[in-house]
């Protein structure tokens, strides 16, 4: 599963790099899209006995490009899996207004010195750091997450407390916006 999550990350960070990359948004029911994924990675939670809770806005909606989206949740999700010790908990929620949704992606793991906070997104600061389990990654997933988001005129950013856990939120227009 890691390699061939490391490959997708490079393709998708690759294609994304291309002038010419254009995506199609749509308006995408956003619960649904997220139960996609916990239902993808809840092997992973359940093998590290860790609880995954979808707790997005039955009404919520975005408008943005599916795989790009999939994707930036896909990784989130993955993270805190990776860095949440068993017995922890992962959970998903958005609250939405007329203009935008935000996403919340929060966790109960191991946390990120705030040394560390500010280089989560640059580039010449990537790199992989080990999950609670030996996990490895890229280290390029959450670059890929800000471009991502970027290019729906989103933002992402992290709280976070060594031993207390993170939450990564993200903002992507809803359907209002078409």
């Amino acid at each position: 599963m890691n390699v061939y999550r490391l490959m997708e990350n490079l393709l998708d960070w690759a294609n994304a790099q291309s002038e010419n990359i254009t995506f199609p948004p749509s308006e995408i029911d956003l619960r649904t899209l997220v139960g996609n994924e916990v239902n993808t990675l809840s092997s992973n939670a359940q093998i590290k006995g860790i609880s995954l809770k979808n707790n997005v806005e039955k009404s919520a909606k975005i408008f943005a490009d599916q795989h790009m989206i999939r994707s930036v949740i896909q990784n989130l999700i993955s993270n805190a899996i990776k860095f949440t010790s068993s017995g922890g908990e992962v959970a998903i929620e958005s609250m939405s207004d007329n203009r935008v949704v935000q996403i919340t992606v929060s966790d109960t793991g191991v946390g990120i010195p705030k040394e560390k906070l500010d280089k989560l997104f640059q580039l010449e600061f990537a790199s992989s750091t080990q999950g609670t389990n030996r996990e490895k990654g890229s280290g390029l997933g959450l670059l890929l997450c800000k471009d991502f988001l970027e290019r729906h005129g989103g933002k992402l950013w992290v709280e976070s407390e060594v031993d207390r856990g993170s939450k990564f939120f993200f903002t992507l227009p809803n359907s209002l916006l078409k």
